[in-house]
């Protein structure tokens, strides 16, 4: 019977998500209000509207709408969901238009976070049993500990959203993943909510992936749908680990967003271990390395996504095998070590991958990593000459920062 219900509102969600987005670009185009390529750290060329979280909001919109009418009961919850969703999708378009500094924003994301806890009562209450079996309990801990994660898993897929397709895709493959722990453990009213968002997600990549009729993203996600997405990620994963009747464990929740974490940590420690601030931007994420190393964009989509989906059946595997919530976090951590360990010389990773040219070249039909300065287009002998340096500095500038 939940079946029946939940894919018409899927397919409603991906037709409200398209005509969303389609209905913003040409206003965004008018008024001149795109991402620009006019920062060194845009991989883009041309002026590219960031109206995939338009998609994403009113979709959510839709879910909020049928589940104060099914859950009326939890009109409160919902409420304040629409009241994080919406402050969170303000705060991150005035973000993509006038760069408001990482103090403002994390101060924006905190309130959001006490938004959800207090109003919402989304709240991380426990742990599991993580020690030998033991449930380990936060009590007053569990405002601050639930605090910190929803700043972390907002940042997490916000750092992630660099290439074309790359965190919708990240996104979907979640979405499906915890939709189907979310289907077995019977939870109606969030599974209407991770349908409407798949969705939401379906629609903007529309727009947003490449393929053979699709060179370049028509529109991006922005931070506002990819900070919105980051709260909604926090908000369901929080939500279905800590109700009476849980879906998953708190711990299964890292694995469904194993990539984004495992990036962000790692991307913050290294900036910290050179001295830097953990908030300086750089084009050091596993995106940027793999692009270096001369994957393509749809490769670098594949690979990450295909890591990401292995990474979050692990995490399901072990919770409906019955492994140890302890176990499952070791693993974790170790996969996490791993990670920091083979990133932590950017250039000696991309080196490496280098070394694989043969293998990626004969067996996977990928372009040779070897030649990471491909030039398309038409260009004179003296133009290619030119290109070909200003790629060179383009390098160096690359490895000193």
């Amino acid at each position: 019977m939940m079946e029946i219900f939940i894919i018409p509102v899927f397919l409603i969600s991906i037709l409200f998500s398209i005509l969303a987005i389609r209905s913003t670009v040409s206003i965004m185009h008018t008024l001149n209000i795109t991402d620009k390529p006019d920062d060194e750290h845009k991989l883009h060329d041309i002026n590219t509207p960031f109206v995939g979280g338009v998609g994403m909001l009113v979709v959510l919109c839709f879910a909020i709408i049928l589940l104060i009418n099914l859950h009326p009961e939890h009109f409160q919850k919902y409420i304040a969901l629409l009241m994080c969703s919406i402050i969170i999708w303000s705060t991150g378009f005035v973000d993509d238009m006038i760069k408001l500094g990482y103090k403002l924003r994390l101060a924006i994301q905190a309130l959001v976070a006490l938004i959800m806890i207090l109003v919402g009562g989304v709240v991380v209450n426990e742990l599991g049993g993580l020690f030998f079996g033991f449930p380990l309990q936060l009590g007053t801990m569990g405002i601050i500990f639930t605090l910190i994660a929803t700043i972390g898993g907002i940042n997490a897929l916000n750092m992630m959203d660099g290439v074309d397709g790359l965190l919708g895709s990240i996104a979907l493959v979640s979405l499906l993943l915890i939709g189907i722990a979310i289907y077995i453990g019977q939870d109606q009213p969030n599974l209407i909510l991770i349908c409407v968002l798949a969705g939401g997600v379906v629609g903007f990549l529309n727009f947003n992936l490449r393929h053979l009729y699709q060179r370049h993203a028509r529109v991006f996600l922005g931070d506002n749908g990819s900070m919105l997405l980051g709260v909604m990620f926090a908000w369901i994963l929080v939500d279905i680990a800590q109700d009476p009747n849980p879906s998953i464990t708190p711990v299964t929740a890292i694995w469904l967003l194993s990539v984004p974490l495992l990036d962000m940590f790692s991307v913050m420690m290294r900036r910290m271990c050179a001295g830097r601030s953990p908030f300086t931007p750089d084009r050091k994420h596993l995106h940027h390395l793999l692009m270096r190393s001369g994957f393509r964009v749809s490769e670098i989509v594949f690979t990450i996504t295909l890591l990401h989906g292995l990474l979050g059946m692990i995490g399901l595997a072990g919770l409906y095998s019955g492994v140890s919530e302890f176990a499952m976090l070791l693993g974790f951590l170790l996969i996490l070590a791993g990670y920091f360990y083979l990133t932590y010389r950017p250039l000696l990773f991309i080196a490496k991958l280098r070394n694989l040219d043969t293998l990626l070249n004969t067996r996977l039909g990928f372009a040779p990593v070897s030649n990471s300065k491909i030039l398309i287009g038409n260009y004179s002998a003296k133009a290619e000459a030119l290109v070909r340096q200003s790629v060179m500095n383009w390098d160096l500038r690359w490895i000193s920062g």
